[in-house]
């Protein structure tokens, strides 16, 4: 499961024009007339630069699924960015990104922050960009997990939303009714934008809109295909805790205890 579709990139600038999607040409930098690409594995004392040719990708080294850096077109000093394995779809990183532009990267057991430095747009010859890439850690599990560096509050809730999205195949028990993954955290959504500053952070939220009925009180609780049930709020603790985890935030606040 690849969690984070849709993220701001820290550095980023949110309100920047999206340039148009345009279309993927899969290959490899260091192909024909491209900039030397550093084929040494990334570490924590010695990060390793990327130069990858806009509309292609390249392979990012030292990762065992040989997951791509793909990049679309140069615009306006901002460009689409790309993550993917080599036998599978693209995952947008971000589809503005401009100079400075940071990311996250839990993949193979290692966590890595990979930065966009620079976009290079010259005279003659193919538009590219340069990135950093350096593991800064290590997390839990194998699956890619993309984030933004530095999650603000609005960040985490997001995801904790989407992953409530992404339980294919639980139900979402709320006033004793039966609802899927989808329109459970539609439902969520739509409390936390109604609630608006009575929410200030991801466990506000969990507290105040994902725990329990606002006008029943009743818990809501989350039941899996294999006959476990659990409090959306005990789901969501442990899912933000994952969040803080692999993202590096430390958050001196203690965690509530989950409601049973």
């Amino acid at each position: 499961m690849v969690a984070i579709v849709s993220v701001a990139a820290a550095g980023c600038r949110a309100d920047a024009p999206r340039p148009p999607t345009q279309a993927r040409t899969r290959g490899n930098s260091s192909d024909g007339d491209a900039p030397p690409v550093e084929r040494a594995r990334p570490t924590e004392e010695s990060p390793v630069r990327l130069r990858v040719f806009e509309q292609h990708s390249t392979v990012v080294p030292g990762l065992c699924d040989h997951r791509r850096l793909g990049i679309g077109n140069i615009e306006r000093g901002r460009v689409r960015v790309t993550l993917e394995p080599v036998d599978g779809p693209a995952r947008v990183l971000q589809e503005a990104a401009d100079e400075g532009c940071e990311f996250i990267l839990c993949l193979d057991a290692g966590v890595y922050r990979l930065v966009l430095e620079s976009l290079h747009e010259p005279v003659f010859g193919r538009d590219y960009a340069s990135f950093s890439l350096q593991r800064v850690g290590r997390c839990g599990g194998t699956d890619p997990v993309v984030m933004p560096a530095g999650l603000s509050e609005t960040d985490k809730i997001d995801l904790l939303i989407e992953r409530i999205g992404e339980l294919s195949g639980a139900t979402f028990i709320r006033n004793g009714a039966p609802h899927d993954a989808k329109a459970a955290a539609e439902h969520l959504r739509r409390k936390w934008e109604a609630a608006g500053d009575h929410v200030q952070t991801a466990r506000d939220f969990i507290g105040k809109i994902a725990t329990r009925s606002s006008t029943s009180g009743e818990p809501y609780t989350i039941s899996f295909n294999d006959g476990r049930q659990i409090s959306s709020a005990a789901f969501l603790h442990d899912e933000l805790r994952k969040i803080e985890q692999d993202a590096g935030v430390r958050d001196s606040a203690p965690t509530p205890k989950p409601a049973p």
